[in-house]
């Protein structure tokens, strides 16, 4: 999120952005949902999914994709992951 502090850093004086916010000219809409609205086992899955945010090691995972060897890759990560906790 873009504070107001930072919107020079983003935006020109008159208002434009200064570079694309998405990778494509014609990014997908998504409609968002206030967490109070989500059904009981959604809410639960978005607990644990804000629980990893700041810990998973997203760049190891991105480069598992690649890997020749992912599911060795995978554990590496994981065993490193749950040393974190």
């Amino acid at each position: 999120m873009v504070k107001q502090l930072g919107r020079p850093l983003f935006y020109n004086e008159e208002g434009s952005t200064k570079f694309p916010f998405s990778w494509t000219t014609s990014p997908r809409h998504y409609k968002g949902t206030k967490k109070e609205e989500l059904l009981i086992d959604d809410k639960r899955v978005v607990e644990i999914l804000r629980g990893f945010s700041d810990k998973l090691p997203t760049k190891g995972l991105v480069r598992v994709y690649l890997s020749m060897h992912p599911i060795v890759d995978l554990e590496g990560i994981l065993l490193y992951f749950v040393y974190l906790l």
